[in-house]
């Protein structure tokens, strides 16, 4: 999600002072609102010539903020012939507002070039095609908000790109050099969230391109892409489910096998855990099938569930032993 830079009582408080320090401001965003192409366009001829540049970026913001689809291209058209022109952040604040691609390009015609964060706001806002194209066009694939800001989350394009599932933008983004090992400040990494998606293909595609996976103890399922059972024909996978009743997990506390550590989940998607040392913390878990998926101190580790009462995975099995 594309966060705002400033509170919003600010944002309102700063507005409204720019707008009455000059009426034409206020006539202008008005003309807007109603779509009003010649009293724009009349607002402009008389003050253009007077107009200081950071009431530019303010008019630029205006269109963007007010205006939507065609009427949006039409009015930026007026504002580059009164020789009103974007800048980067404008780039940022269409993407952020979605726009279409036409009003993107313009922009982009007016000799803006992205940059990472620009690449970061298309990802969040999943526009793999504007990601494509910044990409191609140099933008810095592996920007992340830096940690001071408060809307920072760690993630990376990659990141939003195996976290919904984009195959496609995952190969476009690795093709173009980016950090397949960057983790998000909740512990995730691209390979922990097509996990948590149940993706084989972007899993063992990452890690076929350097994904440090030692913090997942398992491997993903094997997910077969066409859906066909490799033994016989649909008799033998008729008969087997019939007779077999799939796993599901449930929750409640589990202890390890021949040892003394204990895991317990609940309701609200949350494990805590106790050692055999007596030291207790906390963490997440997300069920996808018959794959467990926890994610404790910053790891994730995959177990498969193998009963109605057991998960293992990694040489360990956990046994139900109670609510």
């Amino acid at each position: 999600m594309i966060r705002k830079k400033y509170p919003c009582l600010f944002g309102v408080l700063l507005l409204a002072s720019l707008l009455y320090a000059d009426d034409y401001k206020w006539d202008l965003v008005n003309a807007l609102v109603k779509n009003d192409a010649e009293k724009a366009g009349q607002i402009l001829e008389k003050n253009s010539g007077s107009i200081p540049v950071n009431e530019k970026r303010l008019i630029y913001g205006f269109v963007l903020t007010y205006t939507r689809n065609g009427d949006t291209l039409n009015f930026l058209n007026l504002l580059r012939q009164h020789n009103i022109r974007a800048v980067q952040y404008d780039l940022y604040d269409a993407i952020a507002k979605s726009h279409t691609d036409d009003v993107i390009t313009f922009i982009l015609n007016d000799g803006i070039n992205p940059n990472g964060e620009i690449l970061l706001a298309a990802a969040e806002k999943k526009r793999w095609n504007l990601v494509r194209e910044f990409a191609g066009r140099g933008a810095g694939v592996n920007y992340r908000y830096p940690a001071g800001r408060p809307y920072s989350d760690g993630m990376s394009a990659l990141m939003h790109a195996a976290k919904w599932n984009d195959f496609d933008a995952v190969k476009l983004l690795v093709e173009h050099g980016a950090n397949v090992n960057f983790r998000a400040y909740n512990g995730h990494t691209a390979s922990s969230l097509a996990l948590e998606n149940a993706s084989a293909g972007i899993y063992n595609y990452l890690r076929e391109h350097g994904a440090d996976d030692a913090s997942n103890n398992a491997p993903i399922p094997n997910i077969q892409d066409g859906g066909f059972s490799e033994k016989g024909g649909i008799a033998d996978l008729i008969e087997k489910r019939a007779n077999t009743a799939p796993a599901v997990f449930s929750n409640g506390t589990y202890r390890l096998s021949g040892a003394a550590s204990e895991l317990r989940f609940s309701d609200r998607d949350r494990v805590t855990y106790r050692n055999s040392r007596g030291e207790t913390g906390s963490g997440v878990f997300r069920i996808n099938g018959e794959t467990l998926v926890l994610y404790v101190e910053g790891s994730a580790f995959t177990y498969r569930v193998d009963s109605n009462r057991s998960f293992s995975g990694g040489g360990e099995t956990w046994i139900r032993t109670g609510n």
